[in-house]
């Protein structure tokens, strides 16, 4: 099962509860779950969001810290105008989580760095895109 989800930005009990009702809805499967978000769960730095923890404590794999635990994969946020001549990049919520027989493979990020604007200084998005390759077992 895929499912793209964006979590609640401002209110952390409702991005709690969006997490537990994605968990216990969509996601409450014995197939394979491949979870990729905009999560507003902040995994890096510390502390982390309580959503994110939530994900964790119920056995899903973070691709990202399980592929690259020392680094910090930053996704969020450039500004507005995305028109920073600098990576304004400060924390990691951009996530693909994974449950069940799911093997991480190779997971990277795109528009993360200067070399990635356009010729007129634009950051692609205000967040770094995150992909994975990921070999869904059988059971």
């Amino acid at each position: 099962m895929t499912n793209q989800q964006n979590l609640d930005s401002d209110v952390a009990p409702v991005r709690e509860a969006q997490g537990a009702e994605l968990r216990a809805g969509p996601a409450n499967t014995s197939l394979p779950v491949i979870v990729a978000m905009d999560s507003n769960a902040q995994a890096f730095p510390l502390p982390q969001d309580p959503t994110y923890v939530d994900f964790i404590a119920a056995g899903y794999k973070d691709v990202w810290q399980e592929l690259f635990p020392s680094l910090p994969g930053l996704t969020c946020c450039q500004s507005e105008s995305d028109n920073n001549p600098v990576s304004q990049l400060y924390q990691r919520i951009d996530l693909i989580l994974t449950l069940g027989n799911v093997v991480a493979q190779d997971i990277a990020l795109f528009g993360a760095n200067s070399s990635t604007r356009t010729p007129d200084g634009l950051w692609p998005s205000d967040h770094a895109g995150v992909a994975a390759q990921l070999n869904v077992q059988r059971n």
